[in-house]
């Protein structure tokens, strides 16, 4: 409990109990501190709400003395010295806090994810656990630097022991998979079909708004062109009116184009690009599969046709997620 200059005294009511004495003296005769001892002493009363003598209370407003500041609150303890979060599940909650935004577990695939340059992609489980040893090891370290009671030095230093074991690397992976977000769904994959994922930003196809990068979209497929608005694109357009003369025909397959970059389905159509050789349909194909990077792909040979015999379950599961197809 708090001590200043004016002591506290044996005789102790609480504050609901007060009389007259104390409120008087409050009026009668103003703080020689003013202001500021004013709201000390306001903020004294109500964020502590304790007993006092009223007398010697009121004396030490007359003598315009200052209370003690109240007590700060009490440090938060540390995720490492919680009794309650030891061992794996201690080692879990730091990295919890560490590696948010950064990885998350998808559970479908059941395979770790990285977010880097604005996009989400797959890694190995070896190549998860040398990062969280290294990240739990850095942060343990960084503590044991500053100045700490020895007993804490010695929890710490088993923490740090404990980075260079794979089991316990694996205990603590093992609870971070299923850790508020760290473990994502297939569904919240790619959720907004809308989303188009560029180089340099995403691109809201809705109503053509560029931002920056978000983890939380949860992109695992990326252009691989950046968004430049008013870009001009002679060589492409000269490429068009090249082999398709017409501008209506031309207008068209930039349209389905435009068409196919939305994830969702806006029309139940299938474009067949046919003519002779050497008239630009491989040339268009490899050029938009260089653009579209993840978002495009080409499907196994004659998918597309009717067979007496079933197709390989994988030839259809290839194709998740992209948005233009092709097919020969």
């Amino acid at each position: 409990m708090p001590s200043g200059s004016y002591g506290w005294a044996k005789r102790r009511p609480h504050l609901s109990s007060c009389g007259l004495g104390w409120r008087w003296a409050m009026t009668d005769k103003p703080n020689t501190n003013g202001q500021q001892g004013g709201e000390l002493w306001s903020q004294l009363l109500q964020q502590m709400r304790e007993t006092f003598d009223e007398a010697e209370r009121a004396q030490a407003w007359r003598e315009g003395r200052l209370p003690d500041p109240p007590l700060p609150p009490p440090p938060e303890k540390p995720l490492w010295l919680d009794d309650m979060k030891t061992a794996d599940y201690g080692h879990a909650a730091v990295l919890a806090d560490l590696l948010r935004g950064r990885y998350r577990w998808a559970a479908h695939r059941k395979r770790w994810m990285e977010y880097q340059e604005g996009v989400w992609r797959p890694i190995g489980e070896e190549r998860m656990a040398l990062i969280a040893s290294d990240t739990l090891r850095g942060y343990y370290a960084a503590q044991l630097r500053c100045q700490l009671p020895k007993g804490e030095i010695l929890i710490l230093t088993a923490r740090v022991r404990e980075t260079c074991t794979m089991a316990r690397i694996q205990g603590a992976l093992g609870f971070l998979k299923g850790w508020p977000g760290f473990y994502t769904e297939a569904h919240e994959w790619d959720a907004d079909p809308w989303l188009l994922n560029l180089k340099n930003g995403t691109l809201d196809l809705r109503a053509g708004a560029f931002r920056a990068h978000d983890p939380n979209d949860l992109c695992t497929k990326q252009a691989n062109v950046a968004y430049e608005p008013g870009a001009a694109c002679p060589r492409w357009e000269a490429h068009l009116e090249r082999f398709l003369p017409s501008p209506d025909v031309r207008r068209q397959v930039q349209r389905s184009l435009g068409v196919a970059l939305v994830g969702a389905v806006l029309e139940e159509k299938l474009d067949l690009w046919h003519g002779t050789g050497a008239n630009g349909k491989s040339t268009s194909q490899k050029a938009l599969l260089a653009i579209l990077g993840d978002y495009a792909g080409v499907c196994a040979p004659n998918l597309l046709m009717a067979s007496r015999h079933e197709r390989h379950p994988t030839e259809l599961a290839d194709l998740a997620g992209y948005r233009v197809v092709f097919s020969t």
